[in-house]
């Protein structure tokens, strides 16, 4: 069975609720096409966003047998909207999620959002998800309008996440590096913009001891992790320095090595280059990959996914594992 992890969905109930609030969000025609524009960033409103038989036409030509839904963008939590605002915008997205499964119970299944913006909110919303058949887990951005997500604040949605045991997939969102980048450079705000920002976010999140936190929670990191399995003799060098430079030493760092939290996550394998999935392998394990196809997005290459994993030297058994079997025990599917 392949699981795709990370495609993209926007569905009716969240397209009602964004255009309630008229404001943020805008939909333009450019060059015959149209745009989503949501802050600083814009993107082809593609068929396979809102139209579902597009999508699971899309799903049989790739031998994708399951999706997991979630939204890049636009974010509830991010743009001009009130916190109030995002609660609604949060419950209206998984309202739709849930109401797709139903229609298309053996193929879609939603990855619930949260509110975190309204920690009490986001809380319900947790247990509403596990409650929910149709929602198999948790989408979060990699920070919550650039507050990192080991802020104490979030802390009971965590311990909550962990407590009814949901997978997790962390997608990037838009940061301030992407100001620097002229219009014409806008293909490397999700190429390279991007996985810098899970790169960071990441190493902050293993540093101020996270993981120890929740250690029995399952996160997917998006984009192969962003360059965080290429990083790790770094990641070391840094935890050798900070311990000889802390005041507190190793007790002021996290309870492990940074391989040792590299290794509990698992990450989505669209990497676009050969090279940079043999050293995640070799890096973390095959056991920690799962298939995902960035569907709808232009970034898309499912076909070129599926060749490079060809490439690599894999069991039967691992090759089953990244492209449905580990998938399908973090979501329970």
């Amino acid at each position: 069975m392949r699981i795709d992890v990370q495609t993209h969905c926007l569905p009716q109930s969240y397209l009602d609720a964004l255009d309630d609030y008229a404001r943020g969000v805008s939909v333009t025609e450019r060059n015959g096409r149209p745009f989503v524009s949501h802050e600083h960033d814009s993107f082809p409103l593609l068929e396979g966003f809102t139209d579902l038989d597009v999508r699971l036409d899309w799903m049989d030509a790739h031998g994708v047998d399951v999706g997991l839904l979630s939204v890049s963008k636009p974010s509830p939590n991010e743009g001009p909207f009130t916190i109030e605002e995002s609660v609604t915008l949060t419950r209206a997205l998984n309202d739709g999620y849930s109401a797709i499964h139903a229609e298309y119970p053996d193929r879609l299944y939603g990855l619930g959002h949260l509110p975190m913006r309204d920690p009490e909110a986001a809380v319900a919303e947790v247990d509403r998800i596990a409650d929910d058949p149709g929602l198999a887990g948790v989408a979060l951005k990699t920070t919550v309008r650039s507050t990192p997500l080991s802020t104490p604040e979030f802390a009971p949605v965590f311990d909550r996440i962990q407590d009814r045991d949901l997978g997790v997939v962390v997608h990037p969102r838009y940061t301030r590096l992407a100001d620097v980048l002229t219009e014409e450079e806008w293909m490397l705000k999700p190429m390279i913009i991007f996985p810098t920002e899970t790169t960071l976010a990441f190493s902050r999140l293993i540093f101020d001891g996270f993981f120890d936190r929740y250690a029995d929670v399952d996160f997917v990191v998006a984009h192969l992790g962003g360059a965080l399995p290429y990083l790790l003799g770094r990641l070391e060098r840094a935890y050798v320095i900070a311990a000889q430079r802390f005041e507190g030493g190793a007790d002021a760092l996290p309870d492990h090595r940074p391989a040792h939290y590299l290794e509990r996550l698992y990450y989505d394998c669209i990497a676009h280059h050969v090279p940079a999935l043999e050293a995640a392998v070799d890096t973390v394990g095959a056991d920690r990959l799962v298939f995902a196809s960035d569907y709808p997005f232009e970034a898309e290459d499912a076909d070129g996914t599926l060749h490079d994993l060809d490439q690599l030297d894999l069991t039967d058994t691992e090759r089953a594992a990244i492209e449905g079997g580990t998938a399908a025990e973090i979501f329970d599917l």
